[in-house]
């Protein structure tokens, strides 16, 4: 009775100091403490209680920022006999912060996981791009693992000779502690109906022929460069910043060219008029800060003036200047920025308004010269015995020379591309502000 009441007074409090709800019989089985699941929570706590009703297990997975040094084997077990008591299950927590993983385990002694099952599901969670599709996967290979008999009572599947020598321990106080890094490597595919187009206007600022035509130009630009380009626009923010929501609405939506998911998003906010750019991969590489900052000052004059086609459409001809130069091996960067270009329409007008301006000047100045007469010859400009010769000569009867290094430079600077992380874990490199 007191050791129950040891559990449940350390439950309540791990769970007031992490923020998490406890329950003596609760429905919650994906716990997100650090909001990296967002909108998707509650499809994926859905998909775990059919998948634990049908095992007989409870199958629950926790993602937090930090175990404030408790460390995962504790935490797990006190959040998940917060939740669940002694019902038989598993729970799979994953630190951000601590790059640490674990496995606990309860009432399952007559049917415990093996090493090799916990570490794949492991790797099945750490596989993928997102930690929508980590929690997806881990689901789903628990779901694999465990079988029902005909009595409804799920166990493992069986292991090989090798895995069941290495088993958890028989009672619940026992666990197998395996640690990790949340290595992103190549994942599953974006679901489909995630898979959003390079051009997504949901604040309706273009018409429908401009976004026709934007759509063929970022397409195009994206085919050829191997890099998508893209352009979204929305009426609200929804209480997150221009940054973060362009981050997460690239990760989530299934943007990015080849195995590498290279890109650049420019997001706009209709609300409170809200711009950001988002580079993942080689967008990274190709858009710089200072890149950013010159591809902003190409769009934003005609986006604060409402043009938004001529916008969009300026953003997309400078993403496919910059994507060409970084092809070459040196991105635009520092002093190292695209010269200016004159239209050749320009060209004509500009030397006939010189000549023009150049010929009324000079009548100007050939008016005033009323006294001046044409002379026939040279004599006519000299004055009599006014030009004496002597001879001359130099010599040279020193020297002294003074030397002194003088330091070059190239008169350029590279200041490269910072990034931050994003709700999904991934380094973004990007840019944001107000037009």
């Amino acid at each position: 009775m007191k050791h129950k009441l040891k559990i449940t007074i350390l439950s309540i409090l791990f769970g007031l100091l992490f923020g998490i709800p406890v329950y003596a019989d609760s429905n919650t089985y994906i716990i997100d403490q650090s909001d990296v699941l967002g909108e998707y929570i509650s499809t994926l706590n859905e998909k775990a209680e059919t998948i634990s009703e049908e095992a007989g297990l409870r199958i629950t997975c926790m993602i937090t920022n930090t175990t404030e040094g408790m460390g995962t084997p504790a935490v797990s077990e006190q959040v998940y006999k917060g939740l669940f008591a002694d019902d038989p299950g598993f729970m799979l927590i994953y630190s951000i912060d601590d790059q640490e993983w674990f496995i606990y385990s309860s009432g399952m002694e007559s049917a415990p996981l093996t090493e090799e099952q916990e570490n794949e599901l492991w790797n099945e969670f750490a596989i993928q791009d997102y930690y929508v599709d980590c929690v997806d996967a881990y689901l789903d290979a628990a779901a694999a693992i465990c079988s029902v008999d005909s009595q409804g009572v799920a166990e493992p599947a069986a292991a090989d000779s090798q895995g069941d020598d290495q088993t958890a321990g028989a009672d619940t106080s026992e666990t197998t502690e395996a640690s990790g890094s949340n290595t992103q490597e190549a994942g599953s595919a974006i679901p489909q109906e995630r898979q959003l187009p390079l051009l997504v206007d949901d604040a309706g600022l273009l018409t429908e022929e401009e976004a026709d035509a934007l759509l063929d130009k970022l397409e195009e630009i994206s085919e050829r460069q191997e890099c998508e380009v893209a352009v979204v626009t929305v009426d609200s923010l929804e209480g997150k910043t221009s940054q973060d929501y362009a981050d997460d609405f690239y990760d989530y939506n299934g943007y990015g060219y080849g195995k590498d998911d290279d890109g650049i998003l420019l997001l706009i906010s209709m609300e409170d008029r809200d711009y950001a750019i988002t580079t993942y991969g080689f967008g990274i590489t190709a858009f710089t800060d200072a890149g950013l900052q010159y591809v902003v000052n190409d769009f934003k004059p005609a986006l604060s003036g409402g043009r938004y086609g001529d916008a969009f459409n300026d953003f997309a001809d400078c993403c496919d200047k910059f994507l060409t130069q970084a092809h070459t091996g040196e991105p635009y960067d520092g002093d190292n920025m695209p010269k200016g270009t004159v239209h050749p329409v320009y060209i004509p007008i500009s030397l006939a308004i010189g000549f023009l301006i150049s010929l009324l000047i000079g009548r100007s100045k050939s008016a005033k010269l009323k006294s001046v007469r044409k002379k026939e010859s040279a004599a006519d400009y000299q004055v009599a015995g006014s030009m004496r010769l002597y001879q001359n000569s130099d010599v040279l009867v020193a020297s002294n020379v003074t030397s002194r290094v003088v330091s070059s430079s190239s008169g350029s600077s590279s200041g490269g591309s910072s990034t931050h992380t994003s709700s999904s874990g991934r380094s973004h490199g990007g840019t944001s502000g107000k037009f």
